[in-house]
């Protein structure tokens, strides 16, 4: 038999399928042409230990979606098959943009499970890692700020996914990120979790991209998922994993107890805010890393304006031709046009900016919308970091601390660096309807970028970040690139931030006052993943 690798028609001889005129391919796979639910196989796309992962398309109107079908080993054991449908819980649990979208879960006649995901046009990490080493640092801190988004929802549901690699983070075709493969996830026992004494002492996870407590077989929590985020980082920047071994008993001990060589020893030109970043994140010791998602997407975000190309293109594109997907089997010339690589669902539309909502992603996509709107500024700081040289000021949250209250003391903290630090931004994420934000929620922080104009004519470093979250407020200068040194200062807003939450689309989560557009606006992010732009002209 034969079968149509673009509709999976299937046919008893050779030639060109009737439908779309794509050459016709052997079936080699018993389930190549099949039927599964109300998608035809049209052929594999890749197959590993567990199972494979076929185009599915739906004939009456051609939808694609990607089928994970579970191998007959591992259906036959019982932690396996859990193993898969705990991926599809964990997955819809979540329902974030940045993770690859389960569609149905079922079991074909001969008993194996399969999973129907959304298809994803593109390449994982990993491949592009192969093709660019070292990686180009402007995108590389971009797609990780669009996994900690999808890690922060991740962890804030109790979920850990305990098997970040560059394998699991797949590039779309328009330059986004997807999180890939829960399977190994950490769960809450009412979604089919474990205990953790009953996960103690097993090894779970890819030993070159293992946390030191997941290397010792100890419970891993949220800061385990940071620290493989931190070894992804660092094998992007300096083109090589922090740790190699032919044992996996050495590699693990590497993990567990040996400094990994700085990354700027191998990538000098590497911003020491982005380096900064990736040794916190690798620390041994989980609480000398970021205690969240959050945190370590401030830091990233901090550190974002100083990478050299973090301006070069909106994500809603890739950055650079040669980031591409590769065509893979079957050739342009067997179905009729180019295939790319894929896995699990269709790409998302390019970003597009309009003066009230539109689509784009969490934390990344307020980055999409200022770069389509001119470029990386200091506005794109969402949260701050604090360094060896931040000062900690005391400060005792409310249940509804109010971001305006603290602007004074924010300048007066800018100004023990700068003593004529001016206000350039302010962020607030978990920011409610009344205009306050829970400081004693980890998810809910503020922050104010102050430029100091005279620095701005001698210095790259003339900004300074004072934020403030459940850790207390910290502030430290930051380095920045010269165009950022430029940015207009302001005294203070017109409009307070209970007024503009009267004029929020409900789900608003995250507000940014800054320069855009020739004026100063106020940019609304929602949990719906639009995008609200609103004249500070109250």
């Amino acid at each position: 038999m034969f079968v149509c690798p673009s509709c999976g028609l299937p046919a008893p001889a050779s030639g060109f399928c009737t439908e779309d005129g794509a050459a016709l391919a052997p079936a080699d796979d018993p389930l190549l042409g099949q039927t599964v639910g109300s998608y035809r196989i049209a052929r594999l796309v890749g197959q590993g230990g567990m199972g494979a992962v076929y185009l599915g398309v739906q004939p009456a109107i051609g939808s694609r979606v990607a089928i994970k079908v579970l191998s007959p080993a591992a259906s036959a054991t019982a932690g396996m098959v859990d193993r898969f449908f705990a991926e599809a819980r964990a997955v819809n649990h979540i329902r974030h943009e940045s993770i690859v979208n389960v569609i149905d879960l079922a079991v074909l006649p001969d008993q194996r499970p399969y999973i129907v995901m959304e298809y994803l046009e593109g390449a994982p990490l990993a491949r592009h890692f192969e093709t660019h080493r070292p990686f180009p640092l402007g995108f590389l801190a971009r797609l990780a700020l669009e996994a900690l988004s999808a890690l922060e929802a991740a962890h804030a549901q109790g979920i850990t996914h305990r098997d970040l690699k560059p394998d699991n983070l797949f590039v779309t075709a328009m330059g986004r990120l997807k999180v890939l493969d829960f399977g190994i996830a950490k769960l809450h026992p009412e979604l089919g979790g474990q205990s953790d004494s009953t996960r103690t002492g097993a090894l779970l996870g890819t030993p070159q991209y293992m946390s030191p407590e997941q290397a010792l077989g100890q419970p891993a929590d949220a800061r385990a998922d940071l620290y493989s985020l931190g070894v992804v980082l660092y094998e992007g920047a300096t083109g090589r994993r922090p740790f190699e071994a032919e044992a996996l008993f050495e590699l693990l001990r590497q993990h567990i107890e040996s400094p990994a060589t700085p990354p700027s020893a191998l990538r000098p030109d590497l911003p020491p805010a982005f380096e900064q970043v990736i040794v916190r994140a690798m620390e041994k010791d989980r609480s000398r890393r970021f205690q969240s998602a959050g945190e370590m997407a401030a830091a990233l975000m901090a550190a974002l304006p100083a990478l050299p190309d973090a301006g070069a293109a909106a994500p809603s594109a890739p950055p650079f031709g040669a980031l591409k997907p590769a065509p893979v089997a079957p050739t342009a010339a067997q179905t009729g046009a180019a295939s790319r690589t894929s896995v699990g669902g269709t790409a998302l539309a390019p970003v597009s900016v309009q003066h009230r909502s539109s689509p784009v992603g969490y934390i990344v996509g307020i980055l999409g919308v200022l770069l389509a709107l001119g470029g990386i500024s200091a506005a794109v700081f969402f949260y701050f970091w604090s360094s060896k040289d931040s000062v900690n000021v005391t400060f005792e949250a409310g249940s509804g601390a109010d971001p305006f209250a603290e602007l004074a003391t924010a300048r007066t903290e800018a100004r023990k660096h700068f003593a004529d630090a001016e206000l350039v931004t302010i962020s607030v994420t978990g920011v409610r309807p009344d205009g306050t934000v829970d400081l004693k929620n980890p998810m809910h922080a503020m922050a104010f970028i102050f430029r100091s104009p005279s620095a701005s004519k001698s210095s790259k470093q003339c900004l300074v970040s004072v934020s403030t979250s459940q850790y207390g407020t910290f502030a430290a200068p930051v380095e920045d690139t010269s165009f950022n040194c430029q940015q207009p200062t302001i005294g203070a807003p017109r409009c307070t931030l209970k007024g503009i939450m009267k004029k929020a689309p409900a789900g608003t989560k995250s507000v940014t006052f800054s320069h855009q557009v020739n004026a100063w606006n106020w940019v609304l992010m929602g949990g719906t993943a639009s995008v609200t732009l609103v004249p500070d002209s109250c």
